[in-house]
């Protein structure tokens, strides 16, 4: 009787595993959506076939230095990399469209930004705390910046805070 239900046990957690995720090792992973970040390596490849960026899926991760993000992903969860204070690179691709909130709060070791043609939305206290922040590039399908969406970013050149606050008509370096 034991090993009937050892194997019955055995045989749903084969199929809850196959039909709600699978852990890659480095990665847990369910359906599209990578949720957590496991892993040793301090510069992140995410896999292929990941299309969300799950919320908190990278938080507090301050081993981190960079990250890739895939072709396919289309969405950075809120606080996806809350607090990697070591991270100084990432690359994003234009199949983003949106960028949750506190998606980079404090990651304070980045440096600068491309915002990919495509993202629509930013959202807010996104990078809030980038004090090493010194260039972000905007394109024009943004067409939603979140308050607070760049606060604490001292770094910045007075020219790039003055056309990010015209486009956007909102106050998105400061916390109101």
């Amino acid at each position: 009787m034991y090993n009937k239900k050892m194997f019955l046990f055995a045989v749903l957690l084969f199929i809850c595993h196959t039909l709600y995720g699978q852990n890659t090792g480095d990665f847990e992973i369910f359906g599209s959506l990578l949720n957590k970040y496991n892993g040793k390596v301090t510069e992140v490849v995410i896999p292929a076939g990941v299309i969300h960026i799950g919320f908190q899926a990278f938080k507090g991760r301050s081993d981190l230095i960079s990250i890739t993000i895939p072709t396919g992903v289309t969405s950075i969860g809120g606080e996806a990399f809350m607090g990697c204070s070591n991270l100084t690179s990432i690359t994003i691709p234009s199949g983003v469209t949106s960028i949750g909130f506190q998606a980079f709060f404090r990651c304070s070791s980045l440096t600068s930004i491309i915002i990919p043609v495509g993202v629509i939305s930013i959202g807010k206290m996104a990078f809030w705390g980038c004090s090493s922040l010194t260039n972000v590039t905007i394109p024009d399908t943004v067409k939603e910046v979140g308050s607070a969406a760049f606060y604490g970013c001292g770094a910045l050149s007075p020219t790039i805070r003055v056309e990010i606050e015209k486009r956007f008509e909102k106050n998105v370096f400061s916390y109101m």
